[in-house]
């Protein structure tokens, strides 16, 4: 899949998560100006974890609000 297609994927899932954790995060995703979003591809499996890591296994159980960056 495309990284842009990548990108939907991730803020889909943290946009759908931020409600159930009553929105105690906030998240930015960065890519370096020199990657060709629409062009470039990378395997899912290698990037959907660390989003889904992030907020289950440390967001999930705190109560303060926190930020997830993504480069």
């Amino acid at each position: 899949m495309s990284i842009e297609g990548e990108l939907y994927a991730i803020s889909f899932y943290l946009n759908f998560e931020k409600p159930r954790l009553k929105n105690n995060f906030d998240y930015k995703i960065s890519i370096h100006a020199d990657i060709d979003k629409e062009f470039d591809e990378m395997s899912s499996i290698l990037v959907q974890p660390y989003p889904e890591n992030a907020v289950l296994h440390g967001i999930a159980t705190k109560k303060t609000l926190h930020r997830i960056d993504i480069n």
